[in-house]
C-alpha cells in the first residue's frame, strides 16, 4: 500500500516529467504542505521509488528523481490517468467484468 495518497501519485508522475528540486516540486501543487510533501517524499524513498541526491551547490536539499521501480509503475499511473479522463468507458468495463 505504497501509493495510497492523491499527494504520492501526484509527486510520481510529477517526477516522470523531470527530476526536481524540493521547492519547484512543492509550487507544481496547490494546497499540499510542507510537511505532507516531505512525509511523502520520504515515504517514496522508503520504498524504493524515488531517489533524493544530495546536490553539492546548496546547503540544504537535493534533487528528486524517479528510481527504475518508480519508472516502472508509470504504466499503472497512465491506466488510473485514463480511467480519469474515460470515466464511462472504463464503467462500462467495470460492469461488463462484473456480469462475466
Amino acid at each position: 500500500a505504497v501509493i495510497v495518497s492523491k499527494w504520492a501519485i501526484l509527486v510520481l508522475h510529477r517526477l516522470r516529467e523531470q527530476p526536481l528540486r524540493f521547492s519547484p516540486l512543492r509550487v507544481t501543487f496547490t494546497g499540499i504542505s510542507r510537511k505532507v510533501l516531505v512525509d511523502q517524499l520520504r515515504r517514496l524513498e522508503r520504498f524504493g521509488l524515488v531517489a533524493r541526491t544530495a546536490s553539492p551547490s546548496a546547503r540544504h536539499g537535493g534533487e528528486y528523481t524517479l528510481t527504475p521501480a518508480g519508472e516502472a509503475i508509470q504504466a499503472a499511473l497512465a491506466l488510473c490517468e485514463w480511467a480519469e479522463k474515460h470515466p464511462s468507458e472504463s464503467d462500462a468495463g467495470a460492469e461488463a467484468m462484473a456480469e462475466n
